[in-house]
């Protein structure tokens, strides 16, 4: 609890590690990061909610699964994740007790690190058995108490960053946006009256899944999910200008299940009812100045 107390980052650390769901094992600082060691408790969930700092989290054993808006990512055991700052989210833990490495900046001066770390890249996991070695290292370097204690604590912990942030630079690089991506948006445009999944898109574009998701994460700066419901509103509010087409008719022709359903993603992107935007229209249109 020492590392906690001389941190000036303890109320957000505190406030991040929900007694009722979490125990923390083992943690320490080293400069501007903040390594610690957690389980989360079977069965248990964490409400939505945001950290200050990036984070680089290993599962040791059991799973866990991070939903990010509406897209859920599983981290299972032996699976890196990237997790950056200020995006709200929650947690579940699976079955049994899940044990994690969780490696974050701490402190506004940790942050000149997240250039560093990727942390303009979105959340991702992928299986990572490689660096469960070093992980497992950690762990036990964590709970040490010899004199050693601290520099095979900072040697583990520098080595998984390195060998993460290869990962992450894997997301990050700049690279040209792909051909496919544009003939991918304008087929999501002329099918948006209808369901669409990432399979049926990618498969069109003779892509794999992988190829579409990450293309539109780095270029579009969303999810499939999340870059489809952004091109149905914006249909729905061009066609609430004609008044001539009813509510409901917008609806069907976006691809939303009937009136109620544009209603609540539409109010949920825009902060009104599809009939507060057309009234809204009609004043503005309405306006002689």
């Amino acid at each position: 609890m020492s590392a906690f107390a001389e941190a000036a980052c303890r109320h957000d650390h505190e406030q991040a590690l929900p007694a009722l769901t979490l125990t923390r094992t083992s943690d320490c600082h080293l400069g501007h990061l903040h390594v610690l060691e957690v389980v989360f408790r079977a069965g248990h969930s964490i409400p939505v909610h945001a950290h200050d700092n990036a984070r680089l989290v290993f599962v040791l054993n059991g799973t866990l699964e991070e939903t990010y808006e509406d897209d859920a990512m599983l981290c299972s055991a032996n699976s890196f994740s990237f997790h950056p700052a200020i995006q709200p989210h929650r947690n579940g833990s699976g079955t049994t007790d899940t044990r994690v490495i969780i490696i974050e900046t701490c402190s506004s001066r940790g942050r000149q690190l997240l250039p560093i770390i990727g942390a303009d890249v979105a959340p991702f996991a992928t299986p990572s058995r490689r660096l469960r070695s070093t992980a497992l290292e950690l762990s036990r370097a964590l709970r040490g108490r010899d004199d050693t204690r601290a520099l095979s604590v900072e040697s583990m912990t520098l080595e998984l960053v390195a060998r993460a942030s290869r990962l992450i630079a894997q997301r990050c690089d700049p690279r040209p946006r792909p051909r496919f991506l544009d003939d991918a948006c304008s087929f999501i445009d002329a099918q948006l009256h209808r369901a669409l999944t990432l399979r049926e898109v990618a498969s069109a574009m003779r892509v794999s899944i992988r190829q579409l998701s990450d293309a539109l994460r780095v270029h579009e700066l969303k999810t499939f999910r999340a870059f489809v419901r952004e091109r149905r509103i914006a249909r729905a509010r061009a066609l609430l200008a004609d008044r001539a087409i009813s509510i409901s008719d917008v609806a069907l022709t976006c691809g939303f299940c009937d009136q109620s359903h544009l209603t609540r993603v539409f109010r949920h992107v825009t902060g009104l009812t599809p009939l507060s935007w057309r009234d809204q229209l009609r004043t503005q249109s309405d306006d002689p100045f």
